[in-house]
């Protein structure tokens, strides 16, 4: 029977055959939806191992050094002060330092602020560790970075689960992680990037659900909604879709890294976009006619509306404390200033000096090329060119504390080589397989990429550091997972492929599916939906699970191990510890770690 001869009523399904239609169609969505329980203990257990191993890594002697490294002086300084005054004063005099370690805040001015030129948010929450354990104390003023580093690192393991299925690849994509030297070095220091990394990374888990949550949305709806006879929706642009509440969650997350730096706002609309490409895509999978109309305006704009308006509130929200203390820098702009002068005359003064404030901000931003010793270009950071050193005491302050007459301490935020070297080549696999096999597992992880590092090439004449780069790690550990998977046959299918074609027929007062027999292919593909009978049929796992063999273990073994030893190598490098001058330069191998 060709599919010319099929009549074309509109059909509706009874609610168990739509039921089994639903499955098909998620199915062919490659929603996840809850794993099996094995699976999902296993998960629990991979992250819990992962978790411990970052928190043995990032919380070990955590006051050590007890001082301010690198720009820990602006974010420590300006911490305390939002804890202790409500705004961020000027710190006077060449001694503030000093007098900070000591528990003297006398350098802190009570009534100037001090002009900074990132969001407040990352120093508020630097500051409730100050409050917990003191704010002279390293472990005070470090504790923030170092909770959200062992949270990023579970938190890839849940996401390693959501995109390949596997315990074993979650486990280890945590483990790589956990033992990466720029998490590890960020993590224990009091600055802004560990946190924005951290909102980034929450950001990208909750629009992968948003994924799962909208496409099972889209199934259900449509296979319980009227269907032509060919089994597509009747609405030639498919079921409407404005409950998005994990684009909601994302909104809100990536407000929050906006809150602590401005450059989440590329994670805003990379993700943005990419919610839109994965909505447009589903519209096509059910085969609604007008699937990229469908897309604009049935996804795209629902997602855009779950997505940025929550984000600009949050980003307000954070400067709420600026409002509400009139020594803020600029709080008093607009009141001081000329009536000609202020943007928005009609506007309260608060609003008129925050949209000052965030223009000296932005020129700032764009025009800071002040030369720096260890500052870099975001081409070089993938391949780890140029290390900052956070941290350094030498021979003469550190007299044979080490059993050497040369003993030194060292920070540097060099990442991990097992890691980040072999992500290299996971890159290259995840750019082919997601152009010549349009998976959109390894297109999310270029989302990752493109949201957080390609839009640093937009600034190759300002100072910008190779650190920048801990936003982007998640990415780089997902990307060398897939490399691994792909190589030793263990990454699994994305998706269950579709039927060539199919239509519906009535049949005796019942409707049944008139289906092509599909080519061979190893694709794992979902029970056949018949609503002609009697009972659906049994439901099964779609996506197969990953299959190793004794070579997958093997290598992925092997590289678990590189990472190790690395890591051990490395830690005292990490952690500041005492070590010999020769000791630490056997770890600069090229001229440009130094």
């Amino acid at each position: 029977m060709s599919i010319e001869q099929v009549a074309k009523p509109i059909v509706t399904l009874s609610p168990a055959r739509a039921d089994a239609w639903e499955k098909e169609l998620r199915a062919r969505l490659g929603v996840v939806g809850r794993l099996p329980h094995t699976l999902m203990v296993q998960g629990w257990i991979a992250a819990a191992i992962a978790g411990f191993v970052a928190f043995v890594t990032r919380f070990w002697n955590l006051n050590h050094p007890h001082t301010v490294v690198f720009d820990e002086t602006y974010y420590v300084k300006g911490a305390t002060s939002l804890l202790t005054q409500g705004f961020e004063g000027v710190w006077d005099g060449d001694d503030a330092n000093d007098l900070f370690l000591q528990g003297d805040y006398s350098a802190l001015s009570a009534i100037e602020g001090d002009y900074v030129v990132h969001p407040p948010l990352g120093k508020w929450l630097m500051a409730f560790g100050q409050f917990l354990f003191g704010e002279n104390t390293g472990v005070g003023w470090r504790f923030t970075t170092a909770f959200l580093g062992v949270l990023a690192v579970m938190l890839i393991v849940y996401i390693a689960m959501r995109l390949f299925r596997s315990p074993f690849l979650a486990g280890f994509a945590g483990l790589a992680m956990a033992l990466d030297g720029m998490g590890i070095a960020l993590s224990r220091t009091g600055i802004l990037d560990n946190i924005l990394a951290f909102f980034t990374l929450a950001g990208f888990a909750t629009l992968v659900l948003d994924r799962d949550d909208s496409r099972a949305k889209l199934a259900h709806r449509t296979a319980h909604g009227p269907l032509h006879p060919d089994g597509t929706p009747k609405d030639t642009w498919g079921p409407r879709l404005w409950s998005r509440p994990w684009m909601l969650a994302t909104g809100l997350l990536l407000g929050m890294a906006c809150g602590v730096k401005w450059s989440g706002i590329y994670a805003v609309a990379v993700f943005g976009l990419t919610a839109f490409s994965w909505g447009a895509g589903a519209r096509r999978i059910v085969e609604t006619k007008l699937w990229f109309g469908a897309g604009v305006f049935r996804e795209g704009i629902p997602a855009f509306i779950s997505l940025v308006p929550i984000a600009l509130l949050t980003y307000i929200a954070a400067w709420i404390p600026w409002f509400v203390n009139p020594n803020g820098y600029g709080r008093q702009w607009a009141a001081t200033t000329g009536s000609d002068k202020i943007p928005l005359s009609w506007a309260p003064d608060a609003i008129s000096s925050l949209i000052h404030y965030h223009g000296s901000m932005w020129e700032f931003h764009n025009g800071l090329s002040s030369p720096h010793d260890y500052q870099s270009q975001a081409w070089q950071w993938l391949f780890q060119a140029r290390p900052v050193s956070f941290f350094w005491r030498g021979t003469k302050e550190l007299p044979n504390e080490c059993g050497d007459s040369g003993c030194v301490q060292a920070i540097t935020s060099i990442g991990n080589p097992a890691v980040w070297w072999l992500a290299l080549l996971g890159l290259a696999v995840v750019i082919w397989c997601a152009i010549g096999k349009r998976d959109w597992r390894a297109w999310s992880i270029l989302a990752g990429y493109a949201g957080l590092w390609l839009p640093w090439f937009a600034y190759m004449g300002r100072t910008i550091f190779q650190f920048y780069a801990i936003a982007v790690l998640p990415f780089v550990v997902l990307a060398l997972t897939y490399g691994l998977a792909y190589f030793t046959g263990a990454l699994g299918a994305p998706h269950a492929r579709r039927l060539e074609w199919r239509a519906l027929e009535e049949v005796e007062g019942s409707v049944v599916v008139v289906e092509k027999e599909i080519n061979n292919h190893d694709d794992p593909v979902f029970s056949r939906f018949s609503p002609a009978n009697e009972e659906p049929e049994p439901e099964t796992e779609w996506w197969c699970p990953p299959k190793f063999t004794r070579r997958a273990y093997g290598a992925i073994g092997a590289v678990t191990g590189l990472i190790v030893i690395a890591a051990v190598f490395w830690m005292p490098l990490w952690w500041g510890s005492t070590v010999s001058h020769s000791f630490w330069g056997l770890h600069m191998w090229f001229s440009s770690w130094i």
